[in-house]
């Protein structure tokens, strides 16, 4: 698996569906966060000045303040490593310290004294083996004494999938694969060519009915308000990313799980549905002067938004509209709803300019 792709994955989340990586910072730091607290991203670049006054540029994975309700903010650092070296934990400094920096404030700084406040940090291991820590520390030694701090690991193989809805880590459901990396990967011969044969198929299908109870536990979820149609889409659509890049050629498993986890939306199709369900919403809200605007205007949006990706399959694809629906992954519920939106889209095109769908 590429690390761009594992790392694309965590910054979409993190940065389109924020509110999902509370959770994780409940879990990787033992916090007791309700899940309404704002989060703030901020910068993930970093400029580090090397020892022959060089200065390189540095991208963390995640760097972000949460606010509680009682108006205190607490800086958190996590990274996502798909394998961890000796390096990790110098890196890691580094980050801390270029943070430390960035979010001094004036008010710490003094005559004859500062103040560099260190951001909560912890590491995602997309792997681990048996002498991968619990946690690692960083120790700094100062003139006469010493400062040190932890570094929780988290170790992403050590979760069942039951402990990962139990506890809302929606976050980590497209790196469940690790869990099956040995058994997904297919052999190759000598020269090189996949060996089809060695194929375990009662194998894989255990693993692709682990991914029909993924989407039905995500849409449990949704029904109980946990995640929202965006943010489930989103997921989906990393689950698929992270599995296509990290099973490369096993098709039997992809199809497999495509089956259940509805295909690929591309991520500017949840994009465009979210905001443009947004946008009715904020507008709605303005003009009848209520917050409830909003909400609906959103769910408005999810709608037309669904109504038009299947219509564009349909068109240019050819599909029919039951085949459309089940590749975006439209639950049944909703399915009443989308093919109501899309035939009043064709009779307003219609009306409009003649054009059919």
């Amino acid at each position: 698996m590429s690390s761009s792709e594992y790392d694309n994955s965590f910054h979409t989340l993190l940065h389109n569906c924020t509110p999902l990586i509370i959770p994780v910072v409940n879990d990787a730091f033992h916090e007791n966060y309700s899940g309404k607290e704002d989060v703030a991203i901020r910068n993930s670049e970093h400029y580090i000045n090397t020892t022959t006054g060089e200065v390189k540029k540095r991208i963390s994975d995640a760097s972000f303040v949460i606010t509680d309700s009682m108006g205190k903010d607490k800086t958190y650092h996590i990274e996502c490593e798909s394998r961890p070296d000796k390096t990790i934990l110098m890196r890691l400094f580094e980050y801390d310290s270029q943070i430390a920096l960035d979010m001094l404030d004036e008010k710490e700084i003094k005559d004859d004294f500062i103040t560099l406040k260190f951001p909560h940090t912890a590491m995602i291991a997309l792997r681990h083996t048996e002498k991968t820590p619990d946690s690692m520390t960083i120790r700094v030694e100062v003139p006469g004494d010493y400062a040190e701090y932890k570094v929780p690991v988290v170790k992403i193989q050590n979760y069942s999938l039951e402990e990962m809805f139990e506890k809302k880590l929606f976050f980590y459901l497209p790196f469940y694969i690790f869990n099956y990396e040995d058994d997904v990967k297919l052999k190759k011969d000598d020269e090189g060519n996949i060996d089809f044969t060695a194929l375990d198929k009662e194998k894989l299908d255990k693993i692709i009915k682990k991914y029909k109870i993924i989407k039905q536990k995500l849409e449990w979820a949704q029904i109980k308000g946990q995640i929202d149609d965006f943010q489930k889409i989103s997921v989906v659509e990393r689950i698929n990313s992270v599995m296509a890049a990290l099973t490369e050629d096993n098709y039997y498993l992809l199809e497999g799980v495509k089956k259940y986890m509805g295909g690929r939306i591309l991520e500017s199709e949840a994009n465009n549905i979210r905001n443009e369900g947004i946008n009715i919403g904020l507008d709605r809200g303005r003009n009848e002067g209520r917050e409830e605007g909003r909400k609906e205007g959103m769910e408005m949006g999810v709608v037309k938004g669904i109504a038009m990706s299947v219509t564009n399959l349909m068109t240019k694809k050819g599909f029919s509209i039951d085949e459309a629906m089940d590749i975006i992954g439209v639950d049944e519920n909703s399915r009443k709803a989308v093919t109501t939106k899309i035939k009043e889209m064709k009779s307003a095109a219609q009306e409009d300019n003649g054009y059919s769908y």
